[in-house]
């Protein structure tokens, strides 16, 4: 069971990666994880922690629900500027800031 669920997640990591045009090397390096451990989670050999799934929905723009099975979030329905835009930003301090700041606007 607990295979089949990381080959289902990996699938639709995947499937939100392709459907957004960014390549599995600038995911990865986003991760800060190689290419080939990245083929992993996507193949479900290796199991994702929430840390790296919560910075792979960041990365794409979705919510991190969305990788789970029975979602009905489709990868074409969310912006796909907000992830690329953000990975451009350098400064991992203004990173983690503007985080918070999307996670008290979230909030309201």
């Amino acid at each position: 069971m607990q295979k089949d669920f990381n080959i289902i997640l990996g699938k639709k990591i995947r499937e939100i990666r392709k459907a957004r045009s960014i390549s599995l090397n600038k995911l990865a390096e986003h991760m800060n994880v190689s290419y080939q451990q990245l083929q992993k989670y996507e193949t479900g050999t290796n199991r994702i922690s929430a840390e790296k799934l919560f910075e792979v929905a960041s990365f794409l723009g979705v919510e991190a629900d969305s990788f789970f099975p029975n979602s009905d979030i489709k990868p074409e329905e969310t912006s796909n500027n907000f992830p690329h835009s953000f990975s451009r930003i350098k400064c991992n301090e203004t990173k983690q800031l503007f985080i918070q700041l999307i996670n008290k606007f979230a909030k309201l």
